[in-house]
């Protein structure tokens, strides 16, 4: 998924939301400045560069997931069965918010541009792990589009 088409899909999405206002010629920047609102971008900073939390050696997502698990009752890091600790790390993009303007497309644009992002927070956050960041399909999840995370080669560093 490159940036242009994120950038259509977006303007598609944007201008069918505000159908009532005159969006002629405008670009990204446009609709931000007459759609945008920084507190409602301070409050997606939150899901776009999340917090990450470290339990018994293992990495959780903090904000978007049920609590972590409480320390001491997580089997240790490498010796988990795969997947096991999955259920912690991912959201399902649709139930985000109450607001059900855009589409299911949109949800599987943002699971995408979610999943770039935590890619590169985790790969910051922790250079010597290894992470699979996926989009989730409605089949996995039981529901709607997600995106979610899993350490692999757990307890055996990055992988190069």
């Amino acid at each position: 998924m490159d940036q242009d088409s994120i950038g259509r899909d977006l303007m598609s999405a944007l201008r069918e939301l505000h159908a009532d206002a005159d969006s002629t010629g405008f670009d990204e920047g446009d609709a931000l400045h007459a759609w945008g609102d920084p507190v409602h971008c301070l409050m997606y900073a939150q899901l776009l560069w999340p917090e990450f939390v470290v339990v018994d050696g293992h990495v959780f997502l903090r904000f978007f997931a049920p609590e972590p698990p409480a320390p001491g009752s997580v089997p240790a890091r490498g010796t988990e069965e795969p997947g096991a600790l999955a259920g912690y790390n991912w959201i399902e993009v649709g139930y985000l918010f109450a607001s059900r303007a855009g589409s299911d497309e949109m949800g599987r644009v943002l699971a995408n541009v979610l999943r770039e992002i935590w890619s590169a927070k985790l790969l910051r956050d922790f250079p010597d792990r290894e992470f699979s960041v996926r989009v989730l399909e409605p089949e996995q999840t039981g529901s709607v589009v997600g995106v979610g995370f899993e350490e692999v080669n757990a307890g055996q560093g990055r992988s190069v």
